[in-house]
C-alpha cells in the first residue's frame, strides 16, 4: 500500500474515535446532570410531603378551633420528634392570625442538595390556609428574625444553630 493513502485513513480514524469519545464523554457528563438535578427535585418534594404530613394536626386544630396552636400538638400517627419540626414562637402565631402577610410558621432541618440552593421545607399561614413550600437557607433565617421583629421579640441567637447554618 502506498503511503500517502495510509497516512490520512489513520488520521480519519483516529479523529473519528477522538469525537465518538467526546461525545461519549458530554453524554455522560449530561446524563449525570439530569440525574443529580432529578434527585434534588425528588428530595425536594419528599421533605415537603414529609412536612405536610406533620403538619396534620395542625391543620386539625385550625379547622377545629379557626386559630392555629400556639404550641405543636402532638400526634401519635405522625409521631414527629422535638427536632423533626421547628414550630416558631406563639408571640408569631399569635400575630399570624392578625395580619395579611405569609406567615412561616414551621419548618424541617435543612437538607443538602448538590444542583439546587440548601434550603428547608416550611409551612406558611396565609388567610386562615397552610402550604407547605421550599426556601433556600438564606431566605429562611431573615424571614423569621423579621417576624419576630414584627411581633417584638428580639431576633434569634446568631451563635446558636439556626435554619441558614
Amino acid at each position: 500500500m502506498d503511503q500517502d493513502k495510509v497516512l490520512p485513513r489513520t488520521r480519519r480514524v483516529r479523529s473519528r474515535v477522538g469525537r465518538r469519545i467526546a461525545g461519549l464523554l458530554i453524554g455522560g457528563i449530561a446524563l449525570c446532570t439530569l440525574v443529580v438535578y432529578l434527585r434534588d427535585a425528588a428530595a425536594i418534594k419528599s421533605e415537603c410531603r414529609h412536612l405536610d404530613l406533620l403538619m396534620t394536626p395542625v391543620r386539625e386544630h385550625l379547622e377545629k378551633t379557626g386559630r392555629l396552636p400556639l404550641r405543636f400538638p402532638t400526634d401519635p400517627n405522625t409521631k414527629p420528634d422535638r427536632e423533626d419540626v421547628a414550630y416558631v414562637d406563639p408571640e408569631v402565631i399569635r400575630w399570624s392570625q392578625s395580619t395579611d402577610k405569609p406567615v412561616l410558621i414551621a419548618y424541617l432541618p435543612g437538607y443538602g442538595l448538590i444542583l439546587r440552593s440548601n434550603g428547608h421545607a416550611v409551612a406558611i399561614f396565609n388567610d386562615g390556609e397552610i402550604t407547605i413550600e421550599w426556601l433556600p437557607n438564606k431566605e429562611v433565617g431573615p424571614r423569621l428574625d423579621a417576624q419576630r421583629r414584627a411581633t417584638g421579640i428580639p431576633p434569634r441567637d446568631q451563635t446558636a444553630t439556626t435554619p441558614d447554618r
